[in-house]
């Protein structure tokens, strides 16, 4: 039996079997997954659920491109990974891909346990650099004041105290 996973991941792509096949293969393994036929119902999907980690693209659609969702998606959500996939790989693709902010690429046909072990790896990346910013400003907040909320302290527990209680405030 596979690992189960957790997270939030898009899909974009204009092939309706590769998007489904996608879309099965990490739902099946624990992923909550939206899959989206065009870049523009997709990016309104993201604005809607800003919480997501993970933006699989095809690279080559009509409308918008792969590369346009990442950027638009980023502007959305400046931490969310985005997984490049294409049916038309090239080294040149896979650097320009990577050189406009994709942390992964994948070429066309999908190897499906890849991908499964990809997303698992940037979507744990997305959650470990959005806890490390949570932190970062509870500690911001320690050395300015010296406390948080009138309560004193700098241990491990203190500090994941303090940011459970930010992360209930913020909520």
């Amino acid at each position: 039996m596979k690992e189960q996973q957790s997270g939030r991941i898009v899909i974009v792509d204009d092939d309706t079997a590769g998007r489904l096949a996608m879309t099965r293969a990490l739902q099946k393994v624990g992923f909550e997954v939206s899959s989206f036929g065009d870049g523009v119902e997709a990016l309104a999907h993201v604005r809607e659920h800003p919480d997501l980690e993970l933006v699989v693209t095809d690279l080559k659609m009509p409308g918008l491109d792969g590369l346009e969702v990442l950027r638009r998606a980023r502007e959305i959500v400046p931490d969310v990974g985005v997984l490049v996939i294409t049916a038309y790989g090239s080294v040149e693709t896979a650097v320009g891909a990577m050189k406009s902010g994709a942390e992964d690429y994948l070429e066309k046909p999908v190897n499906i346990e890849i991908l499964r072990s990809r997303a698992a790896n940037l979507v744990e990346k997305v959650r470990l650099a959005r806890e490390v910013n949570e932190l970062r400003a509870v500690e911001n907040i320690l050395e300015r004041e010296g406390s948080f909320e009138g309560m004193v302290g700098r241990s491990p527990a203190m500090l994941e105290l303090f940011r459970k209680i930010q992360q209930v405030a913020s909520a």
